[in-house]
């Protein structure tokens, strides 16, 4: 199964339009958003695969900080690079105690003070990247 599928699968359970669609009116925001959501990014889990001859090993796919798996749940609940971001823009709730668990909730609420507080984070991390 492709790497791709793994955090895909879990955030989106159905194919209908998505809340944070509307919600996020800034283009560059919207689109830091969808690509997180798709898989569609620059993190190492995806990085890795794009290497034609010989792909990085899937367990090998590590943040360059913290030496984990460098996946989405990593760059959203547990890079310490990101600390400063999470805390100011994500609830308390989702990073204290972080579990895949927390990470769905957070990726597929409708709530729309969550998603501008997370987009603020995403975006600045796709900059930053």
């Amino acid at each position: 199964m492709s790497t791709r599928v793994l955090c895909y699968r879990e955030i989106s359970t159905s194919i209908d339009f998505k809340a944070y669609l509307n919600i996020v009116n800034i283009p560059k925001h919207r689109i830091a958003l969808s690509r997180l959501r798709t898989s569609s990014h620059h993190l190492a889990i995806e990085t890795g695969r794009w290497h034609k001859s010989i792909s990085i090993p899937y367990n090998d796919r590590k943040c360059i900080v913290c030496d984990k798996l460098d996946d989405e749940y990593h760059c959203v609940c547990e890079c310490t690079l990101l600390n400063d971001l999470r805390q100011l823009y994500i609830d308390k709730y989702h990073w204290e105690r972080p579990c895949m668990f927390k990470l769905i909730a957070l990726m597929t609420s409708e709530n729309e003070t969550v998603i501008r507080k997370q987009r603020r984070k995403l975006v600045l991390f796709t900059v930053n990247t």
